[in-house]
């Protein structure tokens, strides 16, 4: 029996890392073996498991710090690894529903962003839906799939929920609600194209770049204007008064409508 991955878990499940070593490849019949880890900045840096705030660049940057510490503690051997090579990174934004003003409920948005345009290239997300025997969207998220990124719109505070029920975790009572949360993944694909854009020449280069607050504004407004699109949001009655406050010939307003 081969080892095809080994994971290293902390007994504080808000630790914010997460280890994992997994084989990828053989040479000469040797196994080749990478060293994955997975961090939340926002997690390790504030030592709560907090997953609706966002980390900014100084956190990002302070939580690499905290990373190679941990890899002291493991072994020295894996601190001499150090920098690390990135081939994820996720940038996201939160919005507040309530804050905002709209009138409309989370659900009655998701539904109005899930119709939203899906860019050349992307497929929406589809799975089994055991009930209605055919494959179907998730209702709380607008899903989109590329080769080199992923761009995710979904309600974060009813995914937090299924999140800790399905792993029997008890809700807090002050989790945040009405939080709708756009978030584009770039996979490695996506951040070595960056890397060859600029010419960097290493990868602490590229690493400062891509984890600078001025990157990741630019790449959530890109994907948000491609797939959420700007505009003046509205409900239908409201809408629907709008148009009539204009001249319309009878069929065109009714196409309208």
């Amino acid at each position: 029996m081969t080892l095809d991955r080994y994971e290293i878990k902390y007994k504080d499940k808000g630790k914010g890392i997460t280890w994992k070593i997994r084989r990828t490849h053989k040479y000469q019949d040797i196994p080749i073996c990478a060293i994955e880890v997975k961090i939340n900045p926002k997690v390790l840096t504030s030592g709560i498991a907090n997953y609706f705030d966002i980390a900014n660049q100084q956190e990002v940057l302070m939580s690499l710090k905290l990373v190679k510490a941990e890899a002291w503690k493991i072994s020295e051997k894996l601190y001499d690894m150090f920098p690390f090579k990135l081939s994820r990174v996720d940038y996201c934004i939160n919005f507040d529903m309530k804050a905002l003003g709209y009138l409309c409920s989370d659900e009655q948005m998701m539904e109005l962003i899930k119709r939203g345009n899906i860019p050349h290239h992307f497929n929406e997300r589809v799975e089994y839906d055991k009930i209605s025997h055919r494959m179907k969207t998730d209702k709380i998220s607008f899903y989109l799939m590329s080769k080199s990124v992923i761009v995710n719109c979904y309600q974060k505070d009813e995914q937090q929920r299924r999140y800790n029920q399905n792993r029997g975790i008890a809700g807090t009572p002050d989790m945040p609600s009405h939080i709708i949360r756009f978030e584009v993944q770039c996979l490695y694909n996506k951040l070595y194209n960056i890397k060859n854009e600029h010419n960097f020449q290493s990868d602490e280069e590229t690493m400062e770049y891509i984890l600078s607050d001025n990157v990741s504004k630019n790449i959530l407004t890109n994907y948000f204007r491609r797939v959420i699109m700007g505009g003046q949001y509205m409900t239908k009655a409201e809408a629907i008064d709008k148009i009539k406050s204009y001249v319309f010939m009878v069929n065109k307003k009714y196409r309208k409508f």
